[in-house]
């Protein structure tokens, strides 16, 4: 690295003064502090964007440091060195936030050690005050590997998005998830981010065709690849049901059963019509039944319902348990059925079955679940037999 300019530092009681101090300690002009205060250094990848589906950015190295306690509006010195070197001038600061003061140093190379030394310059006297240098490394700029598999899962207005992680591992940081299409025409729009590899976009309109494609950030701040496009549209009649923690958002965290296909099951969760609710205890997610509801779950579960064309492995709970019944909330458990035995609008005993397909948290951190469900119409029936075209047109068993 090379920067116009060096000068020469030395060591006085465990600070750095950087050339003429004409002083043996912090103090200048008067009895003044003027040592920058926790100076800090870390590297950073400046993300600038896509070209195309490549990313685009740069190494860096940031510098923060708080203000001296008597400053008054002097300007800053930063210098640097590779090992080896002697220390250069690279830039001179005098514009600082409240209490604070950043530089970026964008001239460095990937895999090289850098130290860096902040000073205070008091313009009346030409003193400098600097405080011991910090050293930063900046790692090989190595690209993560991009999200595969990526899938869109149509819901009742709004789409979740879930992949597999690409390779990244222990080294990932977080996702950003992209809007690249809609109803066909490109667009380049980031989303959301996401710790996990599942993303709920709710601000969708049904019947709308939306595409997306997914980065991986590792915990240096390098950017993936975009992975591949997938596509989704929003439907009413979609096959799944989403419910948010009762914490989180307690207008969508009850549910009823519908007896008819066409009545929404979600209800606010403190409602006197919810049969149970999606709740929060000690920080996990539980199933609570309201109202003398009865429960039996978690039960082992590959699918709401099974039929014809269903995988030969396929299983489903297709008729309420004789036992095991309880009126207290059970853990949440994705891939699994709940079974309900509810008081109906008739005032007789019927029974229902809830699947928990997904869950994890939308793009304003809420929790959320989505679930498929079926309920019988029919007074004391135990049967939960249904056809998996019916799950999905969501009408409840022995409908007309």
């Amino acid at each position: 690295m090379s920067w116009p300019g060096t000068v020469a530092w030395r060591m006085v009681a465990g600070l750095s003064l950087i050339g003429l101090c004409g002083c043996d300690d912090t103090l200048v002009g008067g009895g003044r502090d003027l040592l920058p205060r926790h100076v800090e250094g870390r590297y950073e990848w400046l993300f600038d964007g896509f070209r195309d589906t490549l990313p685009v950015g740069q190494p860096s190295v940031q510098l923060i440091w708080d203000l001296p306690a008597d400053w008054n509006g002097e300007p800053f010195r930063v210098y640097a060195r590779e090992p080896g070197q002697r220390f250069a001038l690279i830039a001179t600061v005098t514009s600082c936030g409240t209490g604070v003061c950043r530089y970026s140093d964008v001239n460095v190379a990937p895999g090289a050690t850098y130290e860096y030394a902040v000073a205070t310059h008091d313009r009346r006297t030409g003193a400098e005050v600097a405080a011991a240098p910090v050293a930063v490394r900046v790692p090989p700029t190595t690209r993560p590997a991009p999200p595969q598999d990526l899938r869109v899962v149509a819901l009742d207005s709004a789409l979740y998005l879930r992949w597999r992680d690409g390779g990244v591992g222990g080294a990932l940081w977080k996702y950003l998830v992209y809007l690249v299409e809609v109803e066909g025409q490109a667009a380049m729009y980031r989303v959301g981010e996401s710790d996990a590899a599942a993303f709920l976009d709710t601000r969708v309109r049904n019947g709308r065709r939306y595409a997306y494609r997914v980065a991986a950030v590792d915990t240096f701040g390098h950017v993936s690849a975009l992975g591949a496009l997938a596509a989704g549209v929003p439907r009413p009649d979609a096959a799944l049901v989403l419910l948010w923690a009762r914490p989180d958002d307690e207008a969508r965290s009850g549910f009823r059963f519908p007896t008819s296909g066409t009545a929404s099951p979600v209800v606010p969760g403190t409602s006197a019509a919810a049969q149970w609710r999606l709740d929060v205890d000690g920080g996990r997610l539980i199933v609570a039944p309201l109202g003398g509801t009865e429960i039996v779950g978690p039960l082992p579960s590959s699918a709401l319902a099974c039929g014809p064309a269903s995988d030969p492995t396929c299983q489903a709970i297709e008729r309420a348990p004789t036992s095991g019944w309880i009126a207290a909330p059970l853990p949440l458990e994705v891939g699994a059925t709940y079974v309900f035995r509810v008081r109906g609008e008739d005032g007789r005993l019927h029974y229902g079955k809830v699947r928990v397909e997904l869950a994890g948290r939308d793009d304003a951190g809420r929790r959320f679940i989505a679930v498929g469900w079926a309920y019988q119409l029919r007074p004391d029936e135990p049967s939960l037999l249904r056809s998996p075209t019916a799950a999905a047109d969501r009408q409840p068993l022995g409908a007309p």
